[in-house]
């Protein structure tokens, strides 16, 4: 079970090496910004 967990993330982490460095900033913006609204429904202000 968890070496299937494994190489799932090491085929992640191939895919996103092969994107354009333009695309890993987008996917590194929007994955901040998930992780920022999920934050704001934990800890409303």
């Amino acid at each position: 079970m968890l070496e299937n967990k494994e190489a799932e993330a090491r085929k992640m982490m191939e895919r996103f090496i092969k994107l354009t460095e333009e695309q890993q900033k987008t996917l590194l913006i929007m994955a901040m910004g998930f992780n920022a609204l999920n934050n704001s429904k934990k800890y409303p202000a």
